[in-house]
């Protein structure tokens, strides 16, 4: 089927994206920080220990690593669960195989041995979640010299983590995509025009390169990470 030639063709596929490595010949690389993930969702009534606001559990009272939650309980829109992300230094744990595409019940029970010991006000964000919205990931970012600079092609482009990884550290990677699309969605209100990809990237990296040094810094410090171990 022809395709007009006024389409602009976003690519927003993810650390893994296809597109990005076609558009890059794949010289735009996502690393693997060695720190690891569990992202789940619970009943908003699970949170209620908590209250309202943005929270950072630490779990020190382990000698050799660290695990710490990450949640948001400001509601803004009637929701019936709450994110959060449960993160670990390197080494702490993993799945078999490094096999990340399992999700499910199993990372769901990894969170709950992990937490067992937890207080009382955070058990139930673990032992209440949705086991179907439970995933493994690998805490991942893109160069943490920031997001580079290329030739721009003038009728694809992209945005979010398929440009832009970073860790969830810096709280502020879905806020940064969100941003990508409103800047690119101004930009082509008025129709397509030549120089508009290289306008957009152009602007992009002004404010993404900042949030991907600071989310990587920040987790740094956090996470005890040491070392970009190898491309995903």
């Amino acid at each position: 089927m022809h395709q007009p030639r006024n389409v602009e063709r976003v690519g927003a596929d993810g650390v893994r994206s296809s597109v990005t490595k076609q558009l890059t010949n794949c010289s735009l690389k996502v690393y693997d920080t060695g720190a690891r993930i569990i992202h789940g969702a619970s009943p908003v009534a699970a949170f209620e220990g908590l209250g309202t606001g943005v929270f950072s559990v630490r779990d020190d009272t382990r000698p050799s690593d660290r695990i710490m939650l990450i949640t948001n309980t400001v509601r803004k829109t009637p929701t019936p669960t709450f994110g959060w992300v449960l993160a670990g230094t390197p080494g702490t744990f993993s799945v078999p195989n490094d096999d990340f595409s399992v999700i499910g019940k199993p990372a769901a029970t990894l969170s709950r041995d992990l937490t067992a010991r937890w207080h009382a006000r955070l058990r139930p964000i673990f032992d209440d979640q949705v086991d179907e919205e439970a995933a493994f990931l690998k805490m991942a970012t893109s160069s943490h010299s920031g997001t580079p600079s290329g030739k721009s092609d003038p009728r694809v482009t992209l945005l979010g983590d398929a440009v832009h990884a970073m860790t969830p550290a810096g709280g502020v990677g879905a806020n940064t995509a969100l941003k990508d699309a409103a800047v690119l969605g101004r930009m082509l209100a008025g129709g397509w025009k030549d120089g508009l990809t290289a306008n957009y990237e152009r602007e992009m990296r002004s404010y993404a390169s900042p949030n991907v040094k600071m989310s990587y810094a920040r987790a740094s410090r956090l996470f005890n990470i040491t070392e970009l171990t190898k491309t995903i």
